[in-house]
């Protein structure tokens, strides 16, 4: 081989040297950049599993205060009561409604308070009992007396239309001085009312009044 020969083949041989550290260079980095893929791919699994395995823990019981289905979250009865709404409503009358239901609540099954409520004297945020009976008062009535809050207590309340006193007639709502005077006349001119009905007879409580007073007397 001459000169001009041997530098030629040296300088290919420089050249392919450049070229395969070239090449070796991109071939490492991206042997480098799919291993760490692939490594963090698997550490994001692991992640994933250890969150899923807490979250599945959790409602296993270990973290059960965010589990709705506890027990200690539900409400203390399923079971349903019934309760007397009267008064200044709406729709007086009894309704079904879940045990640890509020005064407010029943109040809005009955269609809500009367233009002339008096929703001041009674507590809204009262639970309900079985059984019980809550009137609510219209503006300007004493409702001393008429309001029962304890489901034992109902029958005590009602005012019996045939012996009870002037004062007495008066702590039903819409009944004044007058009127408690004008009833117990006509309980002297015509005798005992045979009904709560009855009172409609005398002079001044028409089927308006007696809605209001109907559950609260007795004869």
């Amino acid at each position: 081989m001459n000169d001009k020969t041997i530098l030629k083949l040296k300088s290919n041989w420089d050249k392919i040297k450049i070229i395969a550290t070239i090449t070796f260079i991109i071939l490492a980095g991206t042997v480098y950049s799919v291993s760490t893929m692939i490594k963090g791919g698997k550490a994001d699994d692991r992640i994933e599993l250890v969150v899923t395995d807490s979250v599945i823990s959790t409602s296993d019981g270990a973290g059960s205060h965010f589990d709705s289905s506890d027990d200690s979250t539900k409400d203390d009865s399923n079971t349903d009561i019934y309760v007397h709404i009267c008064g200044a409503v709406i729709n007086p009358g009894v309704y079904q409604v879940p045990a640890g239901t509020r005064v407010y609540q029943a109040l809005e099954l009955a269609g809500g308070s009367s233009d002339d409520a008096y929703l001041s004297g009674i507590n809204l945020a009262d639970k309900l009992a079985d059984g019980q009976k809550v009137y609510i008062p219209s503006e300007g009535e004493n409702a001393e007396g008429i309001l029962s809050t304890d489901s034992g207590d109902v029958q005590s309340v009602m005012i019996n239309i045939n012996t009870a006193s002037e004062a007495e007639l008066m702590t039903l709502p819409g009944i004044g001085q007058s009127r408690a005077k004008d009833i117990i006349n006509y309980r002297v001119k015509n005798g005992f009312f045979e009904s709560i009905d009855d009172i409609m007879k005398v002079s001044g409580i028409k089927e308006a009044a007696f809605e209001k007073i109907k559950d609260l007397i007795k004869v």
